[in-house]
This record gives structure tokens, sequence and C-alpha cells, in this order.
């Protein structure tokens, strides 16, 4: 009788050992794998965001300068094709934020001025209240651009956004992250320009 025991014993003995293994050795090692993939995911998901919103910044500078002619000086063609070209990733068809952005500088500061609705003096006092609507405002510049051209019966070509939209669902079906490496770093490439 006793030898059985002994036998149950033993197993509980190694069987106490794997538990104690489990908890102390491969409970760690297991967490701090997943906590290493985790921050290597996020890392890649934040560190290409933050290069997309890097990249974004880096075109709107040319689409400015050719919006007043100061890329290429001495040729209107290129600075219409260069504006062109970097307004496609800021969403912004050029021959319309060349029209926004002189009528920007026309009425600088004015109940005209396209701008007005980012302006601190237009929004509560309160500062939480107004830093949280201005980097909502800042953030969505591009949507507040369009609706301000319509209104205004300045010229926006849907066929831009269509073939926008149309790039964008044929790069999503090719497993390019659409929404993570584009649309939310260029909320947040506004938000920058807005400073």
């Amino acid at each position: 009788m006793s030898h059985c025991f002994g036998r149950a014993d033993r197993w509980r003995q190694h069987f106490s050992w794997a538990i104690l293994n489990a908890i102390m050795i491969d409970g760690p090692t297991l967490t701090i794998s997943c906590l290493a993939w985790a921050i290597w995911v996020m890392a890649w998901m934040y560190g290409s965001a933050l290069l997309s919103m890097l990249a974004l910044y880096m075109f709107f500078t040319p689409l400015h300068e050719c919006s007043h002619g100061n890329f290429c000086r001495s040729s209107k063609r290129v600075n219409d094709w260069v504006g062109r070209i970097c307004g496609v990733p800021l969403l912004a068809p050029f021959s319309t934020f060349r029209a926004i952005h002189r009528m920007h500088h026309r009425f600088t500061n004015s109940e005209d001025d396209p701008d007005i609705w980012t302006h601190p003096d237009h929004l509560p006092s309160h500062p939480v209240v107004k830093y949280t609507i201005l980097a909502f405002r800042w953030s969505t510049l591009t949507l507040h651009y369009v609706r301000w051209a319509l209104k205004r019966g300045i010229d926006v070509n849907p066929v831009f956004f269509y073939a926008i939209l149309a790039c964008m669902a044929l790069m999503q079906e090719l497993g390019f992250p659409v929404i993570r490496v584009w649309l939310v770093p260029l909320l947040g490439t506004n938000l920058i320009l807005g400073f």
C-alpha cells in the first residue's frame, strides 16, 4: 500500500515542480516574449505612422510654394504639375488649394479668411475646450477647405476625390494599411501644420 502512495507522492512532487516551473520560468518568459512582440508591432505601427506624417508634412512645403508660383519662377507649368503631384497625398486638389490659399492672403484675419475657422479668438475662452476644438479643427482642415470652397463657388474637382478614393480602395485591397499609414497620419500632419 505504501508503495502506491509513494508513487502518488512522486507524481505530486514532479507535478508541483512542473507547476512551479510554469509559474516561475515559463510564465514570465512567455509574458516577456509577448510584450516584446507587442512592443515591436507597436513600434512598427507608430513608427510607420510617424514616417508617413513626416513625408506628408514634406509634401506641403512644395504645394504651398507652388501656390505662390515660387517653386519654379520661370515655368508656370512646372509649378502646376509639382503642385498637383504634392496635393495628391494631402488630399488637396492643387487648383482648389491655390484659390483658397490666395483668398487666405487676400482676407487674412477677416471674416472671409478661410482660416478664420481655426483662429482661437472665435472659440470659448476655457483653455481645455479651446485647444480641444482647435486640435479637431486643425486635423480636419482639408474637409473644412472643401466645404468653404463649395460655399463660395470655388471649383472643387470631384474627379480628383473619386480617383483618390479608388486608389485608397485598391491599396487597401492589396494589403496596404491605408487608414494607419495614410489617413491617420494625414490628420496628424494637418494638426502639426495648424501649429
